[in-house]
């Protein structure tokens, strides 16, 4: 009988050792598959650049706009190749403008970034890569001037993120570029603005999707 026992243990506990891969494989199918692909909604501020011209008399104090400076937004996608490398590419917005009692002033464009990214670990990336700008479009109303139109530029950007949770990442970044501007009327006279520096720094919140 103490034979029977024992022998009806072993079947029981080799039926165990064979049921333990089956159970680990309905495990590990049961894990998400890592995206291969995620969008990206990203905003933040920036500060740096050349102080643009007529802007710096406002009624109470000096308030002044530089090339580099302001909120940007953006949105797109990162495609991930493997677990180290990744291709990030956005469309945003960045806006700078000041107000006072005699009329306003602003800077805007609409950067395109493509930005390769490494990443050392799970949390942490760099990344450095081509940023184009349309539409630079400087407008200085404080002594009634016409809008200068700077066209486009292209820039190099460098960001390195640091992941908050899986769904969060936080940036820091650095932007060089410079702008130059077309002929614009000015009292009925013809300028051209000469190049303005443009660089920058600054942070992004980036959430995934």
């Amino acid at each position: 009988m103490e034979f029977f026992g024992r022998s009806a243990s072993m079947k029981h506990y080799a039926a165990l050792l064979l049921c333990l891969p089956i159970i680990a494989m309905a495990e590990e199918s049961s894990k998400p598959e890592p995206r291969r692909y995620e969008g990206v909604l990203s905003v933040g501020y920036v500060y740096g650049g050349e102080k643009l011209p007529d802007t710096q008399v406002a009624t109470n104090g000096v308030a002044t706009i530089r090339a580099g400076s302001g909120f940007l937004v953006s949105g797109g996608g990162t495609w991930k190749f493997s677990p180290k490398l990744a291709l990030q590419g956005t469309i945003g917005y960045q806006f700078h403008g000041v107000n006072h009692s005699s009329g306003s002033a602003y800077v805007k464009r609409y950067p395109l970034e493509i930005v390769p990214f490494f990443y050392p670990s799970e949390k942490l990336r760099v990344g450095a890569g081509w940023r184009h700008n349309f539409n630079i479009e400087y407008d200085a109303r404080y002594n009634q001037s016409s809008s200068i139109d700077f066209g486009s530029s292209d820039g190099l950007v460098v960001q390195l993120g640091y992941q908050l949770n899986p769904d969060v990442w936080l940036h820091l970044r650095y932007v060089k570029e410079e702008f130059s501007s077309a002929e614009y009327s000015y009292y009925e006279k013809q300028y051209t603005q000469p190049s303005v520096d443009a660089s920058n720094i600054g942070f992004t919140l980036s959430h995934t999707f």
